[in-house]
């Protein structure tokens, strides 16, 4: 694990903590802080305490802010159902948020139940509306 300033630290928490106007997450308890043990991010534990989950905001090459939400779980990668609480839990229900699968020369997988979401924070839409608009007005996928 890197070594990290106290600075950096105080720094990385404070900017992601600053992004959520209320820190209390729907069927989650925290934030937790470990600094102490090089954790660079505020962290959530789920009610059930099954889902850990740490949410930072990244100043990214493309110029731009991206919320940056990992989760995980000890025991296997998190389902579906569980990466859809994690969704609406700290993302606003407008947001268009991703899940990215990298070329594989680009994949980094520091823990294999770890999976992330993440949001550009500039409110530009980064993928095209995928609806198909029917003849009707109607709207599918």
């Amino acid at each position: 694990m890197p070594e990290y300033s106290v600075a950096f630290l105080d720094a990385y928490h404070k900017r992601a903590l600053s992004h959520f106007s209320d820190l209390r997450r729907p069927g989650f308890t925290g934030p937790f802080d470990f600094r102490s043990m090089g954790v660079i991010a505020p962290v959530w534990i789920s009610e059930d305490r099954e889902l850990r989950v740490f949410a930072t905001v990244e100043d990214k090459p493309d110029g731009h802010a991206w919320l940056h939400v990992s989760f995980s779980r000890v025991d296997r990668t998190p389902s579906y159902e569980e990466t859809c609480r994690v969704r609406h839990a700290f993302f606003p229900a407008d947001a268009v948020v991703v899940q990215v699968f990298p070329p594989i020369r680009e994949h980094v997988n520091i823990h294999e139940n770890t999976l992330h979401l993440w949001q550009r924070l500039d409110d530009e839409r980064l993928v095209p509306d995928l609806r198909i608009v029917e003849s009707d007005g109607s709207v599918g996928v």
